[in-house]
């Protein structure tokens, strides 16, 4: 029988749990729904919630698969960048306005302030970078001056994806991926925070390595799995995908060099998006996270994004009056509520291109500040061209007009990168918008980049494939495990006939930040 190994992928809606072949085949897997607080400017998670359901998926997915346990060779992870603060006694520490909830969610931003502090530090420094809240340095900086009793009783601040793995292990472990660790020495010293680095504590371990003895006893005995298994050091989830893509091959070609990687740009696509660019050598641009070191050798990377893209889907798609009307119709077809709306766009479209259909309706989508490249969450959003409609089709525009406003932000952090030198031909996405057709056309047709489409639908499950078949000794090295595991099926071609089009709305776009500014500047007192 083929080597078996156990993916777990932890988003922001659901964790997903897959047993995987040595070269990327999805033999079964089992997704579990995840509660998630979100209201205005937070987000927050509960560990028990995620633990559980981790425990519960992971026996379903055994028990309802053809495969024993004891097929299993190694066990992998990646988890979206969320954070603890834990207690001497490894306990999490529940956030101060719900005590449900213990995992300060990625996407929260109540940390605003401490990010601007930060910020003011390095521009005296010379610097032109700034920092946003959704950096866990910053919002331990929060914890230490908004609740000081709290800060006081944490003793271990911790990415989730490392958390989990100490769950899985007993061990406490850090990678080059986990975002705690990430900060300036000077930074901290100018705020007076050097006590952040006594909260820190692990083994730091390289991406994908065999963590202690493998599986607890403990966790073994609550998975009803054998212990020992190995257990690979964790990775986050958007860095993950990332691997699972940049350097994937056609289904019938052989397998590509790492440097493939080079003028490839890496798509994951879910709740929120992140771009993520390879050099040569480390590159420092304004309006982006980076340079990192990559696991692939002698390369480096930068990453950009947006903070809200399928939750700011979600959010048109609810708010409007049609709402219901159009989810029930599709319910009744049996199809998705963005499966739905995109045949309904080709009904309206008839032979024009569906792009077309929102010539007068323009949005900036900055509804949870902008991530990069202009890093200022205090942005928000802006639509033009509301009528008044509460029909089916004016959903189905919103709609649209979401994805093109996020497509056109896509385009804005490609064209920083590009500034800085980087040359692209391939989008490779990955993440649950990554199956949406009319999400990823629309992306091409903005960038102007070709995209390839995953052999795997699920390709986030492929990073802790890769991780666990690294822990169990299956792959030598990162580049045999990615050529193993990574391939597409097709290419989508952007529409040459739309590049006008696009052009044309990538002004609008901009000129809607601009106007942003323009509007704060007079209702502030300074004038036009």
């Amino acid at each position: 029988m083929d080597d078996v190994l156990l993916s777990i992928d932890v988003g922001s809606g659901s964790l997903r749990c897959a047993l995987t072949t040595t070269d990327g085949k999805i033999l079964a897997q089992q997704k579990h729904p995840i509660r998630c607080w979100k209201p205005a400017g937070k987000m927050a998670f509960s560990s028990d919630d995620i633990w559980s359901g981790l425990v519960d998926t992971i026996k379903n997915l055994i028990s309802l698969s053809s495969y024993e346990p004891d097929c299993l060779k190694g066990i992998g992870l990646d988890a979206n960048a969320s954070m603890l603060f834990l207690t001497a006694d490894m306990k999490p520490i529940a956030l101060p306005d719900n005590p449900e909830c213990d995992i300060y969610g990625w996407m929260d931003h109540r940390a605003l302030p401490q990010s601007e502090q930060f910020s003011s530090v390095m521009q005296r420094s010379g610097s032109n970078q700034r920092m946003i809240p959704e950096t866990n340095i910053a919002r331990a900086l929060w914890l230490k001056q908004t609740h000081p009793e709290l800060w006081k009783q944490c003793y271990c601040i911790i990415d989730l994806s490392d958390y989990l793995v100490w769950k899985l292990t007993d061990m406490l472990t850090y990678t080059n991926s986990s975002l705690s660790r990430r900060f300036d020495d000077q930074l901290i010293e100018a705020l007076d925070f050097v006590d952040v680095k006594e909260r820190l504590h692990g083994i730091h371990l390289p991406i994908g390595n065999a963590v202690g003895e493998g599986l607890s006893k403990a966790a073994a005995k609550s998975l009803k799995l054998p212990a020992g298994i190995p257990v690979a050091s964790a990775i986050t989830d958007g860095y993950g995908g990332t691997l699972a893509t940049v350097m994937s091959r056609h289904i019938n070609e052989p397998v590509n060099t790492s440097d493939v990687a080079l003028k490839r740009l890496s798509m994951i696509v879910g709740t929120s998006t992140i771009y993520i660019a390879t050099s040569l050598r480390p590159v420092n641009i304004f309006g982006t996270w980076g340079p990192t070191p990559s696991v692939l050798q002698g390369l480096y990377h930068n990453t950009v994004g947006q903070s809200a893209a399928g939750i700011l889907l979600d959010y048109i798609l609810v708010n409007h009056p049609a709402s219901d009307l159009a989810s029930n119709r599709a319910r009744q077809k049996g199809l998705r509520i963005t499966e739905y709306l995109n045949a309904r766009l080709e009904e309206l479209a008839g032979e024009e291109p569906v792009a077309c259909l929102t010539t007068n309706l323009h949005m900036l989508p900055y509804f949870a500040g902008n991530r990069t490249p202009r890093m200022n969450m205090t942005l928000t959003g802006m639509i033009s061209g509301l009528v008044l409609d509460n029909s089916e089709e004016n959903l189905a525009l919103h709609y649209l007009c979401a994805i093109q406003a996020l497509a056109l932000g896509a385009r804005h952090n490609i064209e920083t990168l590009i500034s800085a030198g980087y040359e692209f031909d391939l989008l490779t996405p990955a993440g649950g918008l990554a199956k949406n057709p009319l999400f990823l056309a629309e992306h091409c047709n903005a960038s102007g980049l070709p995209a390839a489409i995953p052999e795997q639908p699920d390709a986030m499950l492929l990073s802790g494939a890769m991780t666990a078949g690294l822990a169990a000794g299956l792959y030598p090295d990162w580049v045999s495990a990615i050529q193993s595991v990574s391939r597409y099926e097709e290419i989508i071609n952007p529409d040459p006939d739309l590049t006008d089009y696009y052009e044309r709305k990538y002004c609008v776009f901009l000129e809607m930040y601009e106007d942003q500014m323009k509007y704060r500047k007079v209702m502030s007192g300074e004038g036009y």
